[in-house]
């Protein structure tokens, strides 16, 4: 059904959606570069680093953008309609923990985020990706920056295995 709401779908599928509505950092410096790829970007989500002295992430919904501004909810469960201004420098390019989506599925369940439609999520889904491989092809830098990202973590894993091996 279209107007299905996500907190009423199974636990895995809401992972699967969440996970298709993140933006990282480097995706977000793309939007600013070319809005014209995705122009709105509320209801997605973040992975913020909250920690000062450490990394403490935390998943959050956004409300808007204003260059290097967001404007965040969710971030605190005790205050549900609280909207935070962060700094797009704390978002992060990493994916979210399994860890970081069970508490977010906590947060929508007991309304400290939006609920959305299900539609309307796989919609979104749908935009970003389409905006991400718009962004591949008009802006390389992103493309180039991902790669590198992606092949500094696998060399980090194969000297880890390496160690462990070794060591």
């Amino acid at each position: 059904p279209p107007d299905l709401m996500l907190t009423n779908v199974d636990e895995g599928r809401q992972r699967e959606l969440l996970r298709g509505l993140q933006l990282t950092r480097d995706f977000l410096r793309t939007l600013q570069a070319a809005p014209g790829l995705m122009p709105n970007n509320a209801n997605f989500f973040v992975r913020l680093n909250m920690g000062s002295r450490y990394f403490l992430y935390v998943a959050a919904q956004i409300v808007q953008i204003n260059g290097d501004e967001l404007q965040v909810r969710g971030v605190d469960p005790n205050q549900p309609h609280f909207i935070q201004r962060t700094k797009l420098a704390y978002v992060s390019n990493a994916m979210f923990k399994d860890e970081e989506l069970a508490v977010l599925i906590g947060k929508l369940r007991c309304g400290v985020i939006s609920d959305l439609r299900v539609g309307e999520v796989e919609e979104m889904v749908g935009l970003r990706y389409a905006a991400q491989v718009e962004a591949a092809v008009q802006h390389p830098h992103y493309t180039a920056t991902r790669r590198a990202q992606q092949e500094q973590q696998v060399a980090n894993r194969a000297h880890v295995i390496s160690y462990a091996l070794t060591g």
